[in-house]
């Protein structure tokens, strides 16, 4: 059986918890970008839509009914 000398138990000891804390923190950061990413798409989505749905209004929504009755099946 191999014995794991003291300077291998240094190194182990050393680079796991680096490891673990650099893992966490790249998976925190990757998420939040994402949040903050998903919220920046919607926040841009919005401010083209919403001009666009001001004018929209180009028929009466008496002719949207005749128009919508004719897409029935």
């Amino acid at each position: 059986m191999y014995k794991i000398s003291i300077k291998n138990w240094v190194v182990i000891l050393t680079f796991e918890p680096t490891t673990l804390i650099g893992f966490g923190l790249a998976g925190y950061f990757s998420y939040n970008r994402s949040i903050e990413l998903d919220e920046c798409l919607n926040l841009r989505a919005k401010s083209i839509i919403e001009p666009l749905a001001d004018k929209g209004n180009v028929f009466p929504p008496s002719k949207l009914r005749e128009k919508h009755s004719l897409l029935k099946f």
